[in-house]
């Protein structure tokens, strides 16, 4: 939602919590939306590395794409596709710390490069894990915020009663209201939606 739409904070008996249509948040949540697909891109001089790491890595969730050249994987907007890169090799046209810095400049999500020290491979895979999980961890955030605040904006949009549209008074606006979940979840852990939701709630109960 672009827009700071006005929403109370308080009105009367009415609460927060009470504000929100939780039946509909869990039900949004439950329905596995957060089980996103994740492309792993592999830059590389052969795709030997990424064979080894889908091997190990089980899941029809993930797509696996192998790149020998940094120009034509550009080209075709893997920056805007790809969720984990690894960078395997060096490649002449560009040192691996200043494409990094390029994809990170360049992306339009959240974007986890490695620079793979040639490790084991199941360090590298471990690695991965770790990049998806935390992708999972700030969309999963996202998502269960913007569940709550478009349930609480429904609930506080002007009603029109016998020709007369009533407003709540704004103490709190959306954009004060995302803010305050966004600080009291950063340090939330665990990336299952239902998990986030549960500390949210505790959160939203202790808004005055």
């Amino acid at each position: 939602m672009n827009k700071n739409i006005p929403l109370s904070c308080t009105s009367s008996n009415r609460s927060i919590a009470n504000e929100l249509n939780w039946k509909e948040i869990e039900k949004s949540l439950s329905a596995k939306l957060h089980l996103f697909t994740r492309e792993i891109v592999f830059f590389a001089h052969s795709d030997s590395v990424m064979q080894d790491c889908s091997k190990l890595l089980k899941s029809n969730n993930l797509i696996f794409r192998t790149f020998n050249s940094f120009n034509s994987a550009l080209r075709i907007g893997v920056d805007k596709t790809a969720d984990v890169i690894v960078i395997t090799d060096e490649f002449a046209a560009a040192s691996n710390s200043n494409f990094t810095k390029l994809l990170k400049n360049r992306a339009c999500q959240e974007l986890q490069v490695i620079t793979w020290n040639n490790s084991s491979v199941k360090e590298l895979v471990s690695c991965i894990q770790n990049s998806i999980a935390s992708i999972n961890q700030i969309e999963n955030k996202k998502l269960v915020i913007d569940r709550i605040v478009e349930s609480r904006a429904s609930s506080n949009r002007p009603k029109q009663n016998e020709g007369i549209i009533t407003v709540n008074k704004s103490i709190l606006s959306e954009k004060d209201f995302r803010n305050i979940l966004k600080k009291e979840l950063d340090d939330s852990v665990n990336d299952d939606p239902e998990k986030i939701l549960a500390k949210a709630i505790q959160v939203i109960k202790e808004l005055k």
